[in-house]
């Protein structure tokens, strides 16, 4: 099993430094040995990096190296791809990623982390490690994004589903609350997808 890590910046890949939250070049790869460490597995981690700023800072230009990146490595042999992002942004560049490579495609799976990797509060690790069985298990094909809320199970939320992400909170949900998925009591639990959905992010334009 092969997964492209696509390292992108934003909180997941930073730590505080005097006060401030700021991107740092070695914390990304935390998530890979953490992960490495707590499992067992076979799963070869393959990383790239097309650009690494905080999420709120995102352009056009930014979205548009994400999607070459996705795009040009799609024509390769991974069996998924784990994108980590910011959280501010990261449903516009889920979106974006979705329309760009469609419904069909290999699993494509975002990321993120509602404080730095190093702070206990963080849902960082916990995001990854789900993606990570998302892409193992085979639970779908497409663009996603695992996370997981407060006080609740780890949720997989298809990309063109996931709504704006509120002012203030760091919380994320789905259109009419139905996330694509759960993983609850250790197993994910798939409910398909939202029925207004299914003519969306149909047809790839890479």
């Amino acid at each position: 099993m092969k997964i492209l890590v696509i390292f992108t910046g934003g909180t997941i890949g930073s730590k505080v430094q005097n006060g401030w939250i700021s991107p740092d070049k070695d914390t990304k790869y935390s998530l890979i040995q953490d992960f490495q460490k707590e499992n067992a597995s076979k799963v070869e981690f393959i990383c790239t990096e097309p650009y690494f700023a905080l999420s709120e800072n995102l352009s056009a230009k930014e979205i548009n190296l994400l999607v070459e990146c996705v795009c040009d490595n799609l024509k390769k042999d991974f069996d998924g791809i784990i994108i980590t992002h910011g959280t501010d942004t990261l449903q516009y560049s889920a979106a974006a990623v979705s329309y760009a490579v469609g419904s069909k495609s290999i699993p494509i799976l975002f990321v993120s982390s509602n404080y730095p990797l190093d702070d206990t509060q963080s849902n960082g690790n916990d995001n990854f490690r789900g993606a990570v069985r998302f892409i193992t298990e085979g639970c779908g094909n497409g663009v996603y994004i695992s996370y997981k809320n407060r006080n609740e199970p780890l949720k997989f939320h298809h990309a063109l589903s996931a709504l704006c992400y509120g002012e203030s909170d760091d919380l994320i949900h789905s259109l009419y609350q139905k996330p694509y998925a759960q993983l609850n009591s250790g197993i994910i639990e798939i409910f398909g997808e939202c029925d207004k959905l299914s003519a969306l992010g149909k047809y790839a334009l890479c």
